[in-house]
């Protein structure tokens, strides 16, 4: 399980990592490491929403749809690993746009907010085709 972390390294996760409930956030499961960074997320979801839209993949509740990029239909031949998550783009050109960019820009132009919504789309519990696709990474 992965955790979401939104005040930098925790240090209490660091410590002594919890099991907690977590939020729904875009109808799909959230978790933190500790009460203080889950708190933090329900005062100002807008603020930490990368690093949940990044969770959410990493995860394998929701899958990409479209180039976050260009919007492009996605090219297998294409692929990178931002962050441990295997994100597609439709071409070389945005593939190379990424892989110079610094780790923070890499999650911003993928996971911030309004690229996510049009890239990513929730997975349907149960859905074959997903649980195909998952098996395939």
């Amino acid at each position: 399980l992965v955790f979401l972390v939104v005040g930098g390294a925790c240090a209490f996760f660091l410590d002594n990592p919890v099991w907690l409930r977590p939020l729904v956030y875009l109808e799909k499961d959230v978790y933190f490491c500790c009460e203080k960074c889950k708190a933090a997320f329900e005062t100002d979801s807008a603020k930490y929403a990368t690093k949940a839209n990044h969770q959410l993949v990493q995860t394998k509740q929701f899958k990409q749809t479209s180039c976050p990029l260009s919007g492009g239909k996605l090219n297998k031949e294409e692929s990178v690993k931002v962050d441990g998550v295997k994100v597609t783009f439709c071409c070389e050109k945005c593939k190379g746009a990424i892989d110079s960019s610094s780790k923070e820009d890499q999650l911003t132009k993928i996971f911030a907010e309004e690229v996510f919504a049009k890239s990513f789309t929730a997975k349907k519990s149960g859905d074959a085709k997903d649980k195909a696709e998952d098996k395939a990474e």
